[in-house]
């Protein structure tokens, strides 16, 4: 996959790359939600300034080797939460996201990862990948509103997040026919 534009906006959701001078609002958002976070994300458990400055730094380095694009999702009320597009083998895209408890409900990480599923397709991917907990009912809604197809199940992830029962759920949408770079 080609690399992505760094703003996108749409129905009031922008996404930004990540800037190291969001360190601060990074560390409060994540531990506001931590409540929501920690069952299904266990680095959020211990999350602190050096957290968010290593994740920024390695954003930072993800962009130049092509290897992750991390994005910032905003809304009216500023920083909602994270979304990051992965290359994967075979010219497969994953996609990974966290939301402010406060923000769930009102499509806000819908639209995010609608535009980047559409960006994904747009740089090249041949298709786009989302795997989740099966435990995360949250987190199922976002492909099953955008039309992702289960495709599969993995096996338990080590370790197990707290509140999740291990099993991966995998989901996947492929590039439409006629759909030009």
């Amino acid at each position: 996959m080609d690399t992505p534009a760094e703003r996108f906006s749409s129905s009031g959701v922008g996404l930004r790359r990540w800037r190291p001078e969001d360190v601060d609002e990074l560390v409060r958002t994540v531990r506001q939600s931590l409540g929501h976070l920690a069952p299904w994300m266990p680095w959020a458990r211990h999350y602190d300034r050096d957290s968010a400055l290593g994740f920024l730094r390695d954003s930072v380095s993800g962009w130049r080797s092509g290897k992750q694009f991390d994005f910032a999702v905003l809304d009216e009320h500023g920083l909602a939460g994270s979304v990051s597009l992965m290359p994967r083998a075979c010219a497969g895209v994953e996609v990974g996201y966290w939301l402010h408890p406060s923000r769930t409900g009102r499509g806000v990480m819908t639209t995010a990862v609608a535009v980047l599923t559409d960006e994904a397709f747009r740089r090249g991917a041949l298709r786009v990948e989302i795997t989740h907990d099966l435990a995360n009912v949250r987190s199922r809604g976002v492909p099953e509103r955008l039309g992702y197809r289960q495709v599969g199940t993995l096996p338990p992830a080590q370790p197990v997040a707290p509140g999740g029962c291990g099993i991966e759920m995998v989901w996947r949408r492929e590039r439409p026919l006629g759909h030009s770079r």
